[in-house]
């Protein structure tokens, strides 16, 4: 029920190597090449899920992300002015915050707000952004959370001293790890 192509935002500008992922004893159920390691699920493919992105941000919930960083550099908490966010802004917004970036340094920059900079830092356009902005990832995020909490349904014990209902096996839950090694 997931997309073969799967966007999911990311807020940060960080990333887990799918190397160490591995070297853990993770599994990667799903990797690009931008940004990388999205899914990773625990030793037993179930009981810990591993998310890079936010498939569960609504449509502006990276945008407000956007905002606070932006913030966080008017107030002088941050070195650089952040980088766009790639692959989820129109050529609308991209202009519209690009302008704004241009306000920015024209009312003195890094710490424009509140510390006595030129002029003071113009209000952040969310609501001209917002408009151009869409959620292409709301049908993966929906079928992964959806699939995920289905499973845990079917699995989990109704008496929650015990964590799985009788004849699962506690080390393969799902059932799949011994299919993958030939040992099923």
């Amino acid at each position: 029920g997931v997309n073969t192509r799967m966007a999911v935002p990311h807020s940060r500008f960080n990333d887990v190597p799918r190397a160490a992922f591995e070297a853990a004893g993770l599994h990667v159920l799903v990797a690009g090449r931008e940004p990388g390691v999205q899914l990773a699920v625990s030793p037993d493919g179930f009981r810990t899920v591993f998310l890079q992105g936010h498939p569960e941000y609504d449509r502006i919930s990276l945008l407000k992300e956007y905002k606070r960083e932006v913030g966080l550099y008017l107030d002088g908490r941050h070195e650089l002015y952040p980088p766009l966010p790639r692959h989820y802004l129109d050529a609308r917004g991209r202009a519209v915050l690009g302008e704004y970036r241009e306000r920015v340094a024209a009312a003195g920059g890094r710490g424009a707000r509140g510390s006595g900079g030129r002029d003071a830092a113009p209000p952040f356009p969310e609501a001209l952004v917002a408009a151009g902005l869409h959620n292409t990832w709301h049908d993966s995020g929906e079928a992964l959370i959806g699939n995920w909490i289905g499973l845990v349904y079917q699995l989990t014990h109704a008496e929650r001293a015990r964590p799985f209902m009788d004849g699962i096996d506690a080390d393969d839950p799902l059932g799949w790890l011994a299919a993958a090694s030939g040992t099923a």
